[in-house]
Formats: structure tokens, C-alpha cells, sequence
């Protein structure tokens, strides 16, 4: 756990550095991401092991302030500072003995968290239409979450509570990518992220995400310019 403070530490210093002094970058702008994310609960305990697999899907959204410093004519350095919203999508079982019923009022697992990105980007030509490769490293920091919630004879339950108060508040994950970027004002992007550390780690279950996603991004500075 130090290990991962450490690392959530540098880069939250390194973005916070980059963005507060434009002297030391040459792009700034803002990115917005839509994806899919889930989870996957492995079962460490024999009789549990046929449950484990991967959640069903559950929409994802991201938002960032970014900076990228140029190294040389086809490298640089982005860094990310921004809210991610992951998580995934609970298929509720609510068989019962008796006639009673239940109602599922939240089927979906949400986790709001505060996200850093630390790439290193490749850019494959210098045209007005650039496309260009990008891999690294994120952190996201757990702010809060939503459980599932059913509602059984008029009360309505958090599901799995105990589980997600244990959640690891800082986990880390790798990042690779495609890109395209426009006159070098506007851009898209194709990432992938799957998790390098678990969310959550006992003895009987091990937890660990994984988003798919697109963004499209501006370059302020850029725009502001031309």
C-alpha cells in the first residue's frame, strides 16, 4: 500500500506542477471520455471457484484537465488530472423460499474517483491529421461509491457494503492507446486500462477492474492561438 501511495503521490505532484506553471509545457486542454467498465471477482475458496468471472458491462465516464510536453519531434509527456466514474452491473438473484418478492432499485455498481494519467505518447507523423500511439500508467483515488440497493418488505439494502467499505481507496492500472489528433487542436482517442493492483484482496476474493474507452479532447492553448 505505500508502494501504491508513492506512486499516486509523484504523479499527483507531477500534474499539479505541469498545469500550474504554462512555462513548462506546450499543450493544455480538456478531455471527455465515454467507455464500459467491470469487474472481475475471483473466488480463492474451491467451492466458490465456478462463480468466479467478470461482471456485466456498465457505462463509464471520464473528464480531465491535461498537459503534454514536447520531447523532441515525436515524443511527449501527457499528464491527466480529472473524476472517472466506473464500475459494473450486478445481475441480482432474487429467488426466495416463500411467495415474497423484492424490488431491485439499483442494479449498477458505481465507483466515483479521482484520476491521474501519466503517458508517454508516440507520435507516428508530424501532418496536420497525426495519428500517434500511447501508453502509461493511471491512478484512481476511491472518493465514494453506489451499491446495488433492493428493497425487501418496505426496507430497502445496500448489497455488499461490507465488501466495498474494504475497497482499496488507491489502485493503480496500465494504460494503452490510439490516437488521432486535427491541426493539433482537436482530438480522439481509443484506451484501454486494466487494473495492475486489486481494488480488493482477502484470502477468499480478489478483485480487479477493467475500461474500455473513447475521448475526445481540445488542445486550449492551440485553439486559443490559430
Amino acid at each position: 500500500m505505500k508502494i501504491k501511495k508513492a506512486i499516486f503521490l509523484m504523479m499527483f505532484l507531477i500534474s499539479l506542477t505541469l498545469i500550474s506553471n504554462a512555462q513548462l509545457v506546450d499543450n493544455f486542454g480538456l478531455k471527455f471520455g465515454y467507455g464500459i467498465a467491470n469487474q472481475h471477482w475471483n473466488y480463492q475458496n474451491a467451492i466458490l471457484a465456478d462463480l468466479s468471472d467478470w461482471k456485466n458491462n456498465k457505462n463509464s465516464f471520464a473528464t480531465q484537465i491535461f498537459v503534454e510536453k514536447n520531447i523532441r519531434k515525436s515524443f511527449a509527456i501527457n499528464c491527466g488530472l480529472g473524476y472517472f466514474q466506473n464500475g459494473f452491473t450486478e445481475q441480482v438473484d432474487l429467488a426466495f423460499y416463500s411467495d415474497e418478492t423484492a424490488k431491485v432499485i439499483n442494479d449498477k455498481v458505481s465507483f466515483h474517483n479521482l484520476n491521474l494519467d501519466l503517458n508517454l505518447k508516440y507520435k507516428l507523423t508530424n501532418r496536420k491529421i497525426q495519428p500517434y500511439l500511447f501508453t502509461g500508467i493511471n491512478s484512481n483515488y476511491l472518493i465514494d461509491y453506489q451499491s446495488v440497493i433492493i428493497e425487501y418488505q418496505g426496507t430497502e439494502y445496500n448489497l455488499d457494503k461490507e465488501i466495498y467499505d474494504d475497497f482499496n481507496k488507491i489502485i493503480l492500472c496500465g494504460t494503452t492507446g490510439i490516437g488521432i489528433s486535427f491541426n493539433s487542436m482537436f482530438f480522439i482517442e481509443f484506451e484501454y486500462k486494466p487494473a495492475i493492483t486489486n481494488n480488493f484482496s482477502t484470502q477468499n476474493l480478489k478483485i480487479k477492474s477493467r475500461y474500455f474507452g473513447i475521448s475526445v479532447g481540445v488542445n486550449i492553448n492551440n485553439l486559443v492561438n490559430k
